[in-house]
């Protein structure tokens, strides 16, 4: 409608490119450097990423819809953010894996139980072997504690990720209601 031409900033570029940095790889808008809300460098740790970004400011219209540039968005995060609140994240991460969806398994029908088990069971048994994260499984919807070890596992991987992987690891738990799956991820 009307109102969504006010709220969405017109294109003001006709080129987005990807570029090599001293300190990493930028984006460019004619030549110009993209900025951070807080007004630091936009600057990405992959040419991958870079490119991939490039491509999102590439592809909008006459119109820039910031809230579908996903990248965008989530390397602004990574560099505004996440440095201030590296803690809170890995506490949320550890919530999740508190009550990860791949625990809780359905009382009936058991044909159901079986079909998560089958799906899930590789995922808790990667994180365990791998992370040190053992969370034990409940059947229903009765919140059943999980071992303090593990959630202090969870914690102890995030904060060893560098603000990029662990700003992902944080969207995709959220996206996917699940520790377990974010980290396999």
């Amino acid at each position: 409608g009307v109102m969504d031409k006010v709220t969405m900033p017109k294109r003001f570029y006709k080129q987005a490119a990807a570029k090599e940095g001293a300190s990493g790889f930028t984006v460019e808008l004619d030549g110009r450097p993209i900025k951070t809300p807080a007004k630091a460098p936009l600057t990405l740790p992959t040419a991958a990423l870079a490119q991939a970004v490039a491509d999102e400011w590439q592809a909008q219209g006459e119109t820039l819809d910031l809230q579908n540039m996903t990248l965008t968005r989530l390397a602004n995060v990574a560099l505004d953010r996440t440095p201030d609140t590296r803690g809170d994240l890995a506490e949320e991460l550890a919530r999740y894996a508190g009550t990860d969806v791949t625990c809780y398994l359905a009382e009936s029908p058991t044909e159901l139980r079986a079909r998560q088990e089958a799906a899930w069971q590789p995922w808790r048994d990667w994180a365990g072997k791998e992370l040190g994260v053992v969370l034990v499984p409940v059947i229903g919807l009765i919140a059943s504690p999980q071992p303090e070890a593990s959630l202090d596992a969870v914690r102890t991987y995030a904060l060893e990720l560098d603000d990029f992987r662990l700003t992902a690891l944080t969207w995709g738990c959220s996206l996917l209601g699940s520790a377990v799956l974010a980290l396999a991820v």
